[in-house]
């Protein structure tokens, strides 16, 4: 037996359903870490790359080969 918060015991059967409780957590938590943060995680790193080599390559644009906005003749 085990002692509630409230100093009372608690019988076998409410044990048990407490420890189904538990495993059924720790079921969803697996899950969740498995089929929506890791691929949020893989995303959002993705998103990082792809911004950090857009941002990379405007700021070393090659000026020499753009054409000047006006011509002096």
């Amino acid at each position: 037996m085990i002692i509630d918060i409230l100093g009372r015991f608690k019988g076998e059967e409410e044990e048990e359903m407490m420890a189904e409780t538990g495993m059924v957590m720790v079921g969803v938590l697996g899950l969740w870490a498995r089929f929506v943060r890791q691929p949020v995680l893989e995303f959002a790193g993705e998103m990082i790359q792809l911004i950090s080599e857009v941002t990379l390559r405007i700021s070393r644009r090659d000026t020499t080969s753009h054409v000047p906005l006006s011509t002096t003749s």
